[in-house]
């Protein structure tokens, strides 16, 4: 695994029990931090730095490893915004989808098997709460459509990324964006 683990920049990642998301950019700015029993391992990711190859651009802002047994491992990734509204939050499952999938590369590269995956947004203001939207139309399905509507979507416990449904977790955070 060492051996593995050099063949990333350390700059880009942190490693041990207790480990950070960070977002830098404004629109963001927040802090996650990660804590386990198990070993972590976090990737921050960008647009600037996820795999160049993959066709999708947007990227989650970071990857957590949980190394749960030999060869397996949990993966954490979170977003961190603002404020979630009906906008963003579409875009949030973008960067879901390519943080997801940069993290099947990153996995390969350390020869570790997906066991779980949870996904997790870290927000200040929830413009899609169901209880204190001021757009009802929001909680309303499309019609002819079997896709669920963005505030539907937000407030249930599950999320569908390529196909497949996930936890998703929501991390309310202070006005300094730290939990």
């Amino acid at each position: 695994f060492k051996q593995r683990l050099d063949w990333i920049y350390s700059d880009y990642y942190d490693f041990g029990k207790n480990v950070k998301i960070v977002e830098k950019n404004e629109s963001g700015k927040a802090e996650v931090l990660f804590s386990s029993e198990n070993d972590l391992l976090a990737i921050c990711l960008s647009e600037e730095n996820r795999l160049k190859y993959l066709k999708i651009a947007n990227v989650a802002d970071g990857t957590v490893c949980e190394f749960i047994e030999e060869g397996e491992v949990n993966l954490h990734i979170a977003e961190c915004k603002r404020t979630i509204n009906s906008k963003n939050w579409e875009k949030v499952k973008l960067q879901f989808k390519g943080g997801l999938t940069n993290s099947f590369g990153l996995c390969g590269i350390l020869d570790k098997n997906i066991l779980k995956v949870v996904f997790y947004t870290a927000f200040r203001e929830d413009k899609l709460d169901s209880i204190n939207t001021t757009n009802p139309v929001l909680l309303k399905a499309t019609v002819g459509t079997k896709q669920k509507t963005s505030a539907l979507d937000w407030n249930s416990s599950k999320i569908t990324i390529l196909n497949k449904e996930f936890e998703h977790i929501k991390i309310q955070l202070d006005s300094d964006g730290l939990r």
